[in-house]
């Protein structure tokens, strides 16, 4: 099968591309806290329930925009 070179050019880029997303999602770590108490029922608004134990963030974040 002969690829021409823009084909090529593509798949080195797809390629790479695939290989710096796999290693910058390696060097995220976000900590987490276990949620528990399962079951736990509604309060008098009807929100907070609980059906099954969970992690959730430890820390708060969002995104900046500079520029």
């Amino acid at each position: 099968m002969n690829l021409s070179s823009s084909h090529k050019l593509m798949v080195v880029a797809l390629t790479a591309g695939g290989l710096l997303a796999q290693t910058a999602s390696a060097l995220i770590t976000i900590d987490s806290v276990p949620v528990g108490n399962a079951g736990n029922a509604n309060d008098a608004t009807g929100y907070g329930a609980v059906g099954y134990d969970y992690a959730i963030g430890k820390y708060g974040f969002m995104k900046v925009h500079n520029g």
